[in-house]
């Protein structure tokens, strides 16, 4: 079986953790970003206080779909220039949380940095274990 392609588009290396050894997303050309609308609400103890607005996410392509047999890669899902006669698969984003969440794609995957990602003894995350999607 073909291996999804997964391109990280965030600006550090993902280290995935599997029961086969570490998975090394390096990083990419691409930088997924969302744009964000600050409001100042007030302030508490005299520190400014605002409200986050996320906008549009900016930095990636269109959806994309690969073969998974030579790479080649389509904006088209039945496939484009190759002769393979594979399906073309869905591409993959790694992007932040906050990018995923401002999205409605869904080929942009996040690192869960939750309760099952492997932090150093400074609680500095070495590794995940699973994507949010």
């Amino acid at each position: 079986m073909a291996k999804a392609k997964i391109i990280n588009a965030t600006p550090h290396p993902i280290v995935v953790r599997t029961d086969a050894g570490n998975i090394i997303f390096p990083t990419s050309d691409l930088l997924a970003r969302v744009s964000v609308k600050e409001t100042r609400t007030g302030d508490i103890n005299g520190i400014p206080c605002v409200a986050q607005t996320l906008g549009n996410v900016e930095g990636l392509p269109n959806a994309s779909w690969a073969c998974p047999s030579c790479g080649a890669e389509s904006q088209d899902p039945m496939g484009g220039s190759c002769d393979c006669n594979a399906p073309y698969e869905r591409i993959h984003y790694i992007v932040s949380a906050m990018v995923r969440n401002a999205s409605v794609r869904d080929d942009l995957i996040a690192p869960d940095t939750g309760k099952t990602c492997i932090r150093d003894e400074q609680g500095r995350i070495q590794a995940v274990t699973q994507f949010i999607n």
